[in-house]
């Protein structure tokens, strides 16, 4: 935990040059740690990860790799 806590402490340090203020840098911080997590969560749905729910659908092939638009557009098409 330590060592997370470093590095948190590092990575606001460094926006707080970037920034100005240490407030402005923790915002920063912190909204580069959610975009980081999201992706993160978003990458793993489909190859299944620890983040998965065991028993649930999840299948990479379920969509064939096309976005939920693209499948609109299809259907729209039709």
């Amino acid at each position: 935990m330590r060592t997370k806590r470093q590095k948190l402490d590092r990575l606001i340090e460094s926006h707080t040059s970037e920034t100005g203020t240490y407030a402005s840098a923790r915002a920063k911080a912190l909204d580069e740690l959610t975009f980081t997590l999201f992706n993160r969560l978003g990458s793993s749905e489909g190859d299944g990860s620890a983040l998965s729910v065991s028993g649930s659908d999840h299948s990479p092939n379920r969509t064939w790799g096309r976005s939920f638009a693209h499948k609109a557009l299809a259907g729209a098409a039709s």
